[in-house]
């Protein structure tokens, strides 16, 4: 297995009420500790999310991992947000992926109380990037 990078940055969850869009999240990246704003596991063998500053997409640092194990999945990061009154939720952020063998994947989820729905899903083959690539999902209603 090669080393695999998952590099993500810039998590901003928005809502917007009306015509004015607030921003109620924001990854927290910059404190330079991801245990006191996210959920980290990882498999046995697995390496965690770390709190880095190489190459970071913006600012100083941002969260990155080097799963090394086999077991799907290897490493997770979760962190809860409310979104309790607020309506046309927008999730964006930044993600670089690179050295991912055939078997590896990035996904990123949300959790609507019920159930995880997939917003992204990478194979190996389609998701080593030179560069940060920009995401944007606009949550269905139910996020609401």
């Amino acid at each position: 297995m090669k080393n695999i990078i998952f590099l993500l940055a810039i998590v901003v969850l928005l809502s917007i009420n009306g015509i004015n869009a607030e921003q109620i999240f924001f990854d927290g990246f910059e404190s330079g500790d991801l245990n006191n704003s996210w959920n980290l596991t990882s498999a046995n063998g697995a390496n965690n999310w770390t709190n880095s500053t190489t190459n970071p997409y913006q600012g100083t640092r941002h969260a990155q991992v080097a799963p090394g194990s086999t077991t799907t999945p290897a490493s997770i990061m979760v962190r809860k947000i409310s979104t309790l009154g607020y309506q046309n939720i927008t999730l964006n952020y930044s993600r670089r992926l690179v050295g991912l063998d055939i078997a590896d994947e990035y996904k990123s989820k949300y959790y609507n109380g019920t159930n995880c729905t997939v917003l992204e899903e990478t194979g190996a083959a389609a998701a080593n990037d030179a560069n940060y690539l920009n995401k944007s999902y606009s949550l269905p209603s139910i996020a609401n």
